[in-house]
């Protein structure tokens, strides 16, 4: 079951956590009583998520801010949830992601999740920390978006590339 989101959803996610550089240049977070190696986008994906580690998860978060950019209002209306199918091409995936989306507690939906949707006050959140922390440019494309659009600019790293 996911937990209520007690903070302010105007401030990115994990504001609240504490980050410890380390001598490797890496970093460690302390999230409640636990510590973390990895940056706050390690962290979202790997133990809010509760997702495997061993995925791409840079690439996998930068679709998951294209998809929260579509659904984000500022006046809290109800978003068509078919604007992730313009994003997502595959019928079956884009509703797929509308429910996962609603399951993770990102979205609130309507009548039905296929229907419409809008952030939640920790969707808002998210998608913030997402903008903040996402090493592609301004209006790029996620490879996995671009690769399914033929007009998309693919903006993304190629495959081996580093991040």
């Amino acid at each position: 079951m996911i937990e209520t989101y007690n903070y302010p959803p105007d401030l990115p996610w994990g504001y609240w956590l504490q980050t410890h550089p380390q001598p490797d240049g890496g970093q460690t977070i302390v999230m409640g009583n636990k510590v973390y190696d990895g940056g706050l986008r390690h962290v979202f994906w790997e133990h809010r998520l509760n997702m495997c580690a061993c995925l791409k998860y840079d690439e996998q978060l930068d679709m998951l801010h294209v998809a929260l950019d579509r659904l984000h209002r500022l006046d809290d209306d109800l978003v068509p949830a078919v604007v992730l199918r313009d994003i997502f091409c595959h019928d079956g995936f884009w509703q797929h992601y509308c429910y996962w989306l609603n399951s993770s507690g990102l979205t609130w939906h309507g009548k039905h999740p296929l229907d419409s949707q809008r952030l939640t006050p920790e969707g808002r959140a998210v998608r913030l920390m997402l903008r903040m922390t996402s090493a592609l440019s301004e209006g790029a494309v996620p490879r996995q978006i671009a690769a399914n659009r033929g007009a998309a600019k693919m903006l993304a790293l190629l495959p081996g590339d580093e991040r």
